[in-house]
């Protein structure tokens, strides 16, 4: 008998005398990448097909040290190392394989700009400089005969083969370039608030949409800034830029206001329905193939429907999403900081089958239930609402203790006489003085502190019990499909099975350990889990 127990082999036989098919629904995601060393995944690339060489088509994704190749990403997923930048920060921005020159990859990384002329079995450093912000590079693209590169100390471009790079004038001349874009006729450029259109024959520069004080205007005009404002908040309203070059002229671009589309090449703006997103925590917006906007967030994937924004999350065990990117048979994919994930139409059984074959309770009656392993976590993370009202009625005990102080005094008398001095010392009194503040009983001057502290501790607890409900509920499903999916070949059963040991394994980093253990002494002493 394996790990999963005779309820595993009564199921599957349950299912194999049904021989049932399944239906599709929605979404879910699939983790892919196996070879990735690091956990975090940056950007994602695609190197289209075809080609002097004819080469298929190239997955490339980055990380916050290395560059790699994923191999098969639809079907297999192996990663191969192509990239280590060299010296402390080794971040990979975004990765960019040209369209027009085979078997070129780019690779803009917090250490410079690399180049790759052989699909990325060898890296050349192209831009290097010793000025650390022109040396972060954060995006590149390129033209017919230009390169251009987005840097936090401004634009630059080149010719293809030319040595020599050339900054670029007026407003993108030095702020941080954070995006660009092409649609093969402009090439557009975001800074922190603002966009601005390229032409590459003329190099003319021409603003087309500004986010300035809190107030948009889409249509290039130009918003002042009010002085001595805090220059602070004008920065990062800008998240995310697509051009569409399969529908020329055509822009998307997500900010903290909304997102806003143009179909002209940026001279006029449309504002998109964005009713219930999280646009502050926005960090990467694509298009798929039908036209779908596809939003990406620190608090997980959105993607735009008839009936409104979905949120997809079912197979994505974080909801901290940095990059998202369709390859040319329109798969997403999204860079998270657990890895790469696929987007992949979700697996259901037929209605009034999912409960006769579903191996809840039955199957994880030896488990915690989420709302035990939520206590777990906050426990392990001493973030509970008890440490709070703990601090509050200490801070109001506190009033009732007095300030102490502790006083002597003696009284010293001095003669003076034509022949002799004489000095006497007269009572030594000793006191202690108590003083009460009333004030305090009513209103504690702590409880600024505390409610300051209490909203810290209220958002970190809320954003560890996000991840652990998202690990402990991906365990599950993945628990349910190796129960009932018969269509598994052993590879693929291992690989999830490896992936169950590893959401165990980050559930009890939540939880000290704790989960693995509770699911040990439930095994040896089975009792029925609070459910």
């Amino acid at each position: 008998m394996d790990k999963y127990g005779g309820l595993k082999v009564g199921m599957i036989l349950v299912l194999g005398v049904l021989n049932l098919n399944f239906a599709w629904s929605h979404y879910e995601w699939e983790k892919i990448g196996s070879g990735i060393a690091e956990p975090e995944v940056t950007c994602v690339a695609f190197a289209p097909e075809g080609g002097p060489k004819g080469r298929p088509q190239g997955m490339f994704v980055g990380t916050t040290k290395s560059a790699y190749r994923v191999l098969s990403p639809y079907k297999g997923s192996v990663a191969q190392a192509l990239l280590q930048a060299s010296g402390a920060s080794r971040r990979v921005n975004y990765l960019y394989a040209s369209p027009v020159r085979d078997s070129v990859i780019y690779a803009a990384t917090d250490s410079g700009l690399f180049l790759s002329t052989n699909d990325g079995g060898a890296w050349k450093r192209i831009l290097f400089s010793n000025d650390s912000r022109e040396r972060r590079c954060l995006w590149v693209i390129e033209d017919e005969n230009t390169v251009y590169l987005a840097t936090a100390g401004g634009l630059f471009y080149k010719t293809i083969d030319g040595p020599v790079w050339s900054r670029a004038q007026g407003d993108l001349n030095s702020k941080a370039v954070a995006f660009l874009a092409e649609d093969g006729t402009y090439i557009y450029a975001a800074t922190e608030n603002k966009i601005f259109r390229i032409d590459p024959k003329s190099q003319e520069i021409l603003e087309i949409f500004s986010v300035m004080g809190g107030e948009l205007n889409g249509n290039g005009a130009e918003t002042q800034e009010t002085e001595g404002e805090d220059a602070s908040i004008y920065k990062k309203q800008i998240l995310s830029l697509v051009a569409t070059n399969k529908r020329k002229s055509e822009l998307y671009v997500a900010t903290t206001k909304g997102i806003f589309y143009s179909s002209n090449q940026g001279k006029f703006w449309e504002e998109i329905d964005v009713d219930g997103l999280p646009l502050e925590s926005a960090t990467s917006l694509t298009v798929l193939r039908e036209g779908e906007i596809v939003l990406g967030t620190q608090k997980g994937v959105f993607i735009e429907t008839e009936d409104g924004w979905e949120h997809i999350y079912g197979g994505m065990e974080t909801s901290k999403v940095n990059f998202l990117a369709c390859d040319e048979e329109n798969h997403l994919y999204a860079a998270t900081d657990k890895g790469i994930f696929l987007m992949k139409p979700k697996k259901t059984l037929p209605d009034g089958v999912a409960a006769m074959t579903s191996p809840a309770n039955a199957y994880w009656a030896d488990e915690p239930s989420i709302r035990e392993v939520h206590r777990m976590a906050i426990a392990y993370a001493e973030v509970g609402a008890d440490k709070i009202r703990n601090w509050r009625r200490l801070a109001q005990a506190r009033a009732l203790m007095p300030e102490v102080s502790l006083d002597f005094d003696k009284t010293v008398t001095t003669a003076l006489g034509s022949t002799y001095d004489r000095t006497a010392i007269g009572p030594q009194d000793w006191g202690v003085n108590l003083k009460w503040d009333i004030a305090e009983l009513v209103w504690s001057s702590e409880q600024t502190s505390i409610d300051s502290r209490s909203k810290l501790m209220v958002e970190l607890r809320e954003d560890i019990l996000d991840q652990v409900t998202r690990l402990y509920f991906e365990r599950r499903r993945l628990q349910a499909d190796l129960v009932r999916d018969l269509s598994l070949g052993t590879q693929e059963r291992e690989d999830k099975e490896m992936r169950v040991e590893e959401l165990t394994a980050l559930i009890d980093g939540f939880t000290g350990g704790e989960f693995s253990r509770r699911i040990e002494v439930c095994r040896q002493s089975p009792v029925a889990s609070d459910q």
